[in-house]
């Protein structure tokens, strides 16, 4: 075979492969950018058909620090490979950067300043540090000071156990599907850590930090009424409890995806913070 001829075929197959990548780079930078436009985002390249999408959800800012919620998504091949919530915190001294940390599972660990994650946080949020800081503790402090009964308590989820029964303490119990099949959700809400947290009502003699299985949102702002207040978490979960009448008893209201694996599908519409003054299904022998 000719060699010129032999040449020109290489040429043209190198050609056509690094044309086939191009295509195949400029269709997942298409797909990545399918991003909302009211929150920040970036893409992180992790290696040859790789990059993962950080989607800002929600941001809280202290005197020392800003903590960024993202929702982050990885790609191989431009197709869905995970989904996970990561926190990034800039610690801020004098106005300036300090450091940029990555949160995991409780863990804390220090970007390196040549790191493409730590670019684009200094890039994207640099403004926050010099912005007017906003003490998300004292605003929840005020706005939950008419509903200390539900702050820092178990609350557990309520049935109607009888429609002909006035009396609320009798009307209202805890059911079978709560007390022996373990199958309804619980709630706790930590003012001190600005947590909600949701766990399985056969759970609750446990502490709700220490729990294998729950989940927790960080709390942003709190509004409240004479017997409403709504809780707003960095994942865009609202939670809503209007308190009935002057009884220890709220109606919750969940705007929002609430996960159920592991705390339960059954979520009760009225829950409470004082579960022993209401009636509770006897299991009897039963072992779930």
């Amino acid at each position: 075979m000719n060699k010129k001829f032999l040449f020109f075929l290489l040429v043209l197959n190198f050609a056509f492969l690094g044309c086939k990548n191009t295509i195949n780079q400029v269709k997942e930078a298409d797909h990545y950018e399918n991003i909302s436009s009211d929150k920040k985002s970036f893409v992180i390249s992790c290696g040859s058909g790789c990059a993962v999408t950080y989607i800002e959800k929600n941001i809280v800012k202290s005197k020392s620090k800003v903590n960024i919620f993202f929702e982050v998504i990885s790609y191989m091949n431009d197709k869905q490979h995970e989904s996970s919530e990561q926190q990034i915190t800039i610690n801020v001294e004098n106005s300036k950067i300090k450091s940029i940390q990555n949160e995991i599972d409780g863990n804390y660990e220090s970007l390196n300043k040549e790191d493409n994650i730590y670019l684009e946080i200094k890039k994207n949020y640099s403004d926050l540090i010099k912005s007017k800081e906003i003490n998300y503790s004292e605003v929840i402090s005020k706005n939950t000071a008419s509903f200390e009964e539900i702050i820092g308590s178990k609350l557990v989820g309520l049935s109607i156990i009888s429609d002909t029964i006035s009396n609320p303490y009798q009307k209202y119990g805890l059911d079978f599907s709560t007390t022996c099949y373990c199958d309804a959700p619980s709630f706790y809400i930590d003012k001190k850590r600005m947590e909600i947290i949701a766990f399985n009502y056969c759970d609750t003699g446990k502490i709700p930090h220490n729990l294998e299985h729950s989940y927790k949102y960080k709390i942003v702002t709190t509004e409240s009424s004479a017997r409403k207040i709504t809780v707003t978490t960095t994942l865009s979960l609202n939670f809503t409890f209007t308190k009935i009448k002057d009884l220890p008893i709220y109606e919750l209201e969940i705007e929002g995806e609430l996960p159920t694996e592991y705390i339960g599908n059954n979520l009760k519409k009225v829950f409470t913070s004082q579960p022993d003054k209401f009636k509770s299904y006897d299991c009897g022998d039963f072992d779930g």
